[in-house]
């Protein structure tokens, strides 16, 4: 199975948008508010797309293979 997962927006990396997308809009990790400046979503996603689950459409679109 193919979902759609998230689309990098203005000058955001791929791996920028997969973090933020787990991190904050799934709340796979808890941020205080007070220090979300400073984590860092690139290397979050990074690790993330170690996985290798991920792939990028040609309209920018990122699915996640979820078989």
């Amino acid at each position: 199975d193919i979902s759609y997962c998230c689309t990098p927006e203005g000058s955001e990396t791929e791996e920028f948008a997969i973090g933020y997308y787990f991190a904050k809009e799934l709340g796979c990790v808890s941020i205080p508010e007070a220090i979300e400046n400073y984590f860092d979503f690139d290397a979050y996603g990074r690790d993330i797309m170690l996985e290798g689950r991920f792939y990028t459409a040609e309209n920018g679109a990122i699915y996640e293979l979820t078989a």
